[in-house]
């Protein structure tokens, strides 16, 4: 066994856990760290279940310098409870456009992309493999991509955003509504001789596959004027939805 004498990360096994439950039996856990560069290192965690068999999970983050994000996975082959291969993945990437939007012009700049993306193989994952409270009460797993650009006149963010809900036998969860898409256009507050004008514009298409469809479209433009005065303040604003 060795330990670093430094702040420098160092590869190697981390402590192992155990644990055990009645719908996977015993548990033991030995994760191992590897640090594969200093913007980029990976746990992998080798698990075994006494009920289930061997599972093998692994937690992947980097950082660039015009991305940063982290990818888990869990793969559990040929459940012998459940007879059947069981998984679970999830990315969270976040992505600066401006290097690859050259040939937007002075446009360029101020581009950006988000995923917030989550699926497992079948309703009773978490229920079955998850020691974590946060996890095991989890119904709707995101599937959210966004695409923003911010200038010096506002941000505009166009999304789409869906879900896999995870349904219990006992209680039929409905599930919710697919953004596709979400556009919205927040301006920077314009300010004139102490008042302050702000416009707030949104699009959504809502999307199901029982329930009725709609479509909502929200222009929020509003006046405000900030009073102050030594003994306190109050800002009086006006706005038409």
């Amino acid at each position: 066994m060795t330990f670093p004498l430094n702040n420098e990360r160092k590869s190697g096994f981390l402590p192992p856990s155990f644990g055990s439950s009645s719908r996977s039996g015993a548990e033991l856990a030995v994760p191992y760290y590897w640090n594969i560069a200093p913007n980029t290192d990976a746990t992998i965690t080798p698990k075994i279940f006494t009920r289930r068999g061997m599972q093998l999970g692994s937690e992947l983050r980097y950082l660039r310098s015009s991305a940063v994000g982290q990818l888990d996975a869990e793969f559990l082959p040929s459940d012998r409870e459940a007879d059947r291969n069981r998984f679970y993945l999830s990315l969270r990437h976040f992505q600066n456009l401006t290097p690859y939007l050259g040939f937007l012009g002075d446009w360029q700049r101020g581009w950006s992309a988000s995923i917030n993306a989550q699926k497992v193989s079948d309703d009773n994952y978490f229920r079955d493999l998850s020691t974590r409270i946060a996890n095991t009460t989890q119904t709707n797993l995101p599937r959210d991509v966004s695409i923003n650009y911010a200038s010096d006149f506002g941000n505009f963010n166009l999304r789409n955003l869906h879900f896999q809900t995870l349904q219990d036998p006992l209680d039929i969860i409905t599930t919710p509504y697919r953004l596709a898409p979400q556009l919205s256009f927040n301006a920077r507050p314009a300010r004139f001789q102490g008042l302050e004008v702000n416009t707030f514009g949104e699009y959504t298409d809502f999307r199901h596959p029982t329930l009725v469809n709609g479509r909502r479209l929200i222009f929020y433009p509003s006046i405000a004027y900030a009073i102050t005065r030594p003994f306190g303040f109050i800002t009086p604003k006006i706005g038409y939805h």
